[in-house]
């Protein structure tokens, strides 16, 4: 059940990334959008490498707290 919780997280997380990059205001989705309109790669390629720091940070704290909370069940 924890596996697939971590693939709808992985999901979650790219779907969240898409709607932010689809009408940015504000945030990482602006950030990169607006330096491709300015042609800014450089810091373009740093609101991409955030977003996949994010989404590892994010993963690894999801790890994380699984064994933390279930430890006990996985030493059966």
């Amino acid at each position: 059940m924890l596996t697939g919780m971590r693939l709808a997280m992985g999901t979650c997380f790219s779907t969240i990334v898409a709607a932010e990059l689809v009408a940015p205001q504000s945030g990482l989705g602006y950030l990169i959008f607006s330096a491709r309109t300015w042609m800014q790669t450089e810091v373009a390629f740093v609101g991409i490498v955030l977003l996949a720091a994010l989404g590892f940070a994010a993963d690894r704290l999801f790890q994380y707290a699984a064994r933390r909370l279930f430890a006990r069940h996985q030493s059966r």
